[in-house]
């Protein structure tokens, strides 16, 4: 957010740019056992949602984009678990890839992958949470066990 408000004069200014920040799909879909990073991951997205508005209001041609991916193999990631994700890890040069594709199309939020987290983030927002809460309970012990095993690898408290 600091790097957003360092340039956005300049880009108002010239009344051109395109803002990109990257979130996580944990801003719609919490993770299990790490509240703060999904809170902080959506509070991301209400930071580029807002900053949208005021500049929609300025009648301002500065873009925004807010990037969601799944996990990314990267070093955080590493020793990760796989086996019960229920999708396979990203790469990071093809989230790169569909990053720019993504500024290029103007999109204002990216849910990646694509298809398959549009469908989950339309039926979270058009079903009841208790449906949705049911809908995930049958792989909630599966993903709790592994978060867990994940967090104690990296050397963090579980409680």
């Amino acid at each position: 957010m600091l790097v957003t408000k360092l340039f956005l004069p300049a880009m108002i200014e010239r009344d051109e740019g395109h803002i990109v920040n990257i979130s996580s799909v944990s801003a719609y879909f919490p993770m299990l056992v790490n509240p703060d990073y999904s809170a902080t991951k959506g509070g991301v997205v209400m930071f580029t949602e807002s900053l949208r508005l005021d500049l929609k209001s300025m009648n301002s041609k500065v873009n925004l984009t807010v990037v969601c991916p799944y996990i990314i193999a990267t070093a955080m990631t590493a020793g990760m678990p796989e086996e019960n994700l229920r999708l396979p890890v990203l790469i990071a040069d093809q989230v790169a890839d569909e990053v720019i594709m993504g500024v290029r199309e103007n999109k204002e939020l990216m849910l990646l992958p694509r298809t398959k987290l549009n469908i989950g983030l339309f039926l979270r927002n058009v079903l009841p949470a208790r449906v949705n809460d049911i809908l995930g309970e049958g792989t909630r012990k599966i993903r709790e066990k592994r978060a867990r095993e994940f967090v104690n690898l990296r050397g963090k408290r579980t409680e």
